[in-house]
């Protein structure tokens, strides 16, 4: 028998280990590799996971380990080890990946129990990936399911990936209804998480499907996981570590020996420059070529309607095309992705603009709420009547989101039914003449319009992020396969090759421009961008440390290169004032090293620094 004396134990903490403790003799025989355990850790009780045994250890004066939580292992050598990379390449610690990657029960320390069945061994030859791009979206499925049955019948375990709970609720739908085999649905908030963990733990159930947390269900003999809207960001998980799912299920399946098939109807830059180096397959189930709606590119530059009007939201021209299309009994999509009524309030009087007073932000007039509601945390206030700098009776609003356009489509077709949507639902029938939606819509393809107007797409072009162009094409692409005959787009920037190669449905157009252009800036999927991100409740703290932490790692070597040193955008968020440090590295594993050993030594009190690889 081995001599367990001391066990390697990681934490779900910001704090690198593993750290040797004793193991009292009348647990020897009991503890494994992947248990949890109760510890003293600076004088507290902290939970935390073996990840290692050894009859020796170099540190004097160890603690014992208190308790055992666990019979059996909660976590497999696979889980260790996915554990393992997702810390080497996300920059965590190897603790907070275990923990992200367990039940919120698991993580709390409560006791479960469980069968433990004989694993399949793994094998890594195996592994497979392939990307499909399906356009109008009316193909990936039939893939899907052909997939999910060759492996189910293998007796091999499926992981089904979606962006978010709407899409879950449509999966599950149609799953059921093409599937004979169990499945679990697994998120990390539905009621009797737990016990779906501990079935299919157990081998009891063979199909997981799910959202972003689900890359991490237990399945035994893994042997496909699937992606949806691959492309999503949705995938990308906004907390430490963050992670991103479509990495993650890489990572899993080169482990594991399973195959991985991304998909989507506008596939993301990153999985198509895989496949262009050959890492992945590409396959082409459809695309924009048979699709005959007619794409006008509408110039608003020196237009006599806009300059008539003030603040326009519509041009004569596309108010006269929908009438026409409604006068048809046709139905009209309107685009905008802004929800609310108006983007900001303001006093004339004084100037001063409400903003919400943890973010710094403008506060959106939603109308029909009679509120004021910030659209980065949960704070609203009631419209006030009067300004609380000048006490001034009368507040004024600027600029329009959905309920404004409603609001207007309304008042200038008093008979057309209006239905504005900021979710839907798997079996939504948009019977309405006018439907107004964000890019939710494009995402489930809720139903068939005859005229799409997609509004305010500068905006989304002109945003700060490398991507924008990227996100407009995917949201005008969507708007192009829903529509049956005309998709028109109001836009100061008549001549982007966004617009083009939506116009020419050319997609391959589009990503060969955009990769070209990506290359000669030097930015992903060429090189990997990353930022380190500092908060705290003190600003001038904030961007001393920030502005030190650059200095330093400017020091540092050629591994990473570090772009800029700066507040973020909305520089005061949920009470934190925020800045962050951007910078590009080759390899993220050697970034990581790197940074951890850096980290290590910066210490500024009351700043809370953390690392986002691969930046959203």
């Amino acid at each position: 028998m081995k001599n367990n004396s001391y066990a390697k134990i990681v934490f779900p903490l910001a704090i690198e280990g593993p750290f040797d403790y004793l193991v009292p003799e009348d647990l020897r025989a009991q503890i494994s590799i992947g248990s949890r355990v109760w510890v003293e850790l600076r004088g507290k009780k902290a939970l935390g996971y073996v990840v290692g045994l050894s009859s020796v250890s170099s540190i004097p004066n160890i603690k014992p380990i208190k308790c055992l939580l666990d019979k059996k292992p909660i976590l497999d050598q696979g889980g260790l080890l996915l554990a393992r990379k997702i810390a080497d390449y996300y920059c965590c610690s190897w603790g907070e990946a275990i923990d992200t990657s367990l039940p919120q029960e698991i993580r709390k320390g409560r006791s479960v129990d469980f069968v433990d069945i004989l694993r399949k061994p793994q094998n890594p030859d195996q592994f497979q990936a392939e990307l499909l791009l399906d356009m109008t979206g009316q193909k990936r499925w039939e893939v899907y399911f052909a997939e999910m049955r060759n492996k189910l019948q293998e007796a091999r375990g499926v992981i089904f990936l979606v962006p978010d709970m709407q899409a879950l609720e449509l999966a599950a739908k149609l799953i059921k209804a093409n599937i004979n085999d169990e499945f679990v649905v697994s998120c990390r908030n539905k009621p009797g998480q737990l016990k779906d963990w501990i079935r299919v733990k157990e081998g009891k159930v063979k199909l997981v499907v799910g959202v972003r947390s689900a890359c991490f269900a237990p399945v035994d003999n893994l042997g496909l996981i699937i992606v949806d809207e691959e492309q999503d960001f949705s995938y990308k998980q906004d907390q430490v570590p963050h992670y991103h799912a479509v990495g993650v299920s890489l990572m899993r399946a080169k482990i594991q020996g399973a195959k991985v098939i991304l998909s989507s109807r506008v596939v993301s830059l990153e999985s198509y420059f895989l496949c262009q180096q050959g890492q992945i397959k590409y396959r082409v189930l459809s695309d924009l070529s048979s699709v005959k709606t007619q794409v006008k590119i509408f110039d608003t530059r020196n237009l006599s309607d806009y300059s008539r009007i003030k603040h326009p939201i519509f041009a004569r021209y596309i108010l006269d095309l929908i009438a026409n299309h409604l006068d048809r009994k046709e139905k009209v999509l309107i685009f905008l992705d802004r929800k609310g009524f108006a983007t900001f309030a303001f006093c004339p009087n004084c100037g001063r603009v409400i903003k919400c007073p943890r973010c710094q932000t403008n506060l959106v007039l939603h109308f029909k709420e009679n509120i004021l509601k910030c659209h980065h945390c949960v704070y609203k206030i009631a419209v006030p009547g009067v300004c609380e700098a000048c006490k001034s009776s009368y507040i004024r609003y600027r600029g329009f989101g959905l309920e404004k356009i409603e609001s207007e489509l309304s008042r200038i077709f008093p008979k057309a039914k209006i239905r504005l949507c900021e979710r839907l639902d798997p079996d939504e029938n948009l019977s309405e003449d006018i439907v107004l939606s964000t890019e939710v819509i494009t995402r489930h393809s809720a139903g068939r319009f005859a005229f799409t107007v997609a509004l305010q797409m500068d905006s989304i072009l002109n945003q700060l992020d490398f991507r924008s162009k990227e996100k407009a094409f995917r949201i005008l692409a969507g708007l192009l396969t829903m529509t049956d005959k005309d998709l028109i787009v109001p836009t100061s920037l008549p001549g982007n090759f966004c617009y083009k190669a939506i116009q020419n449905k050319d997609f391959g157009m589009f990503m060969e421009h955009e990769l070209a252009e990506r290359k000669d800036m030097d930015f992903p999927p060429y090189r990997h961008f990353a930022a380190v991100k500092l908060r705290g409740k003190l600003q001038d703290k904030v961007k001393q440390a920030g502005e030190d932490l650059s200095g330093m790692l400017k020091q540092a070597g050629e591994t990473i290169e570090v772009v800029s040193s700066t507040n973020v955008p909305n520089i005061k968020l949920r009470g934190n004032y925020h800045w962050q440090v951007l910078f590009k590295a080759d390899d993220p594993y050697k970034a990581t090293a790197l940074l951890k050993k850096n980290l290590k030594s910066f210490k500024h009190s009351g700043i809370i620094v953390t690392v986002d690889m691969d930046i959203a």
